[in-house]
């Protein structure tokens, strides 16, 4: 949903607080900004509560609803800012934050910054597009616009609504880790069981291993380097494994070596 006065964005964040209050109090959260003269310039902010791109909240902001927003400083966007009861998540939304605090003079609480987590865990790579690559189905890094833009496109409107959204995602996908399993998964050593919430973590990170030996499919699969191992349903590794295989090994990414599966490297 896209807004562009005061009265939507008060309408709006109604709304959205509703859903903290009844749903759900987590919302992804993202800005995008241009440099006038080397100072940044918000123009939009993103909110996402759900993966649903239609669903995420994108304020368009110009000078003139700035200026409103700074004369009204009861409105609903600055009250879901400043609640200690939502939490805002987001990949360096410390940043963000601080520029909403500098063209705003708001103080935002309630936020929590997936950095700060990756960093916690013992992630060296923790940028949007390292945590969505690891951690978000199919995703797409966002297109850069050259700097000094003053619009942007419908097309980098999306890809910001993306961000947000992403940034859900992976927030509700990394907390599941400790700073053990996540050394044991760059290592490509973690032992997990595969349900629907890491099911596509585990796909994902499954094209990155070395090797897969399979033993049996009695009650588990088991990987010299795989980060997955135990499961609790054997048709159930057995069909996802050799769909998996099936579709790798016809896009050249893997070939079989006896009872192993050996990744081919690409040449770059």
């Amino acid at each position: 949903m896209i807004i562009q006065t005061i009265s939507e964005i008060n309408s709006r964040f109604s709304f959205l607080m509703s859903v903290a209050e009844q749903v759900n109090s987590c919302f992804g959260f993202d800005l995008e900004f241009i440099s006038i003269n080397n100072v940044p310039s918000i123009k939009t902010i993103q909110i996402a509560y759900n993966d649903n791109l239609d669903d995420v909240t994108v304020i368009l902001l110009d000078d003139n609803l700035k200026r409103q927003l700074l004369e009204n400083k009861t409105n609903k966007l600055f009250r879901f800012l400043t609640s200690k009861d939502i939490c805002k998540v987001g990949v360096n939304i410390t940043d963000d934050m601080s520029k909403i605090n500098a063209e705003f003079l708001l103080t935002p609480i309630g936020y929590i910054d997936i950095q700060n987590i990756a960093i916690s865990l013992g992630f060296y790579k923790r940028s949007m597009d390292d945590l969505g690559a690891l951690f978000v189905e199919g995703y797409v890094p966002k297109k850069k616009v050259k700097r000094g833009h003053n619009e942007l496109s419908d097309e980098y409107i999306t890809y910001a609504k993306q961000d947000a959204i992403n940034s859900l995602i992976i927030y509700y996908r990394i907390i599941m880790y400790n700073k053990q399993d996540v050394q044991q998964l760059l290592k490509r050593s973690l032992t997990i069981v595969i349900d629907d919430a890491c099911k596509v973590f585990a796909l994902m990170y499954l094209k990155n291993i070395s090797k897969i030996q399979f033993i049996g499919f009695v009650n588990h699969m088991h990987s010299c380097y795989s980060p997955w191992a135990k499961i609790g349903n054997k048709m159930i590794v057995h069909d996802l494994c050799s769909k998996l295989l099936l579709n790798m090994i016809e896009e050249k990414l893997i070939i079989q070596e006896g009872a192993y599966y050996k990744a081919i490297k690409s040449e770059k």
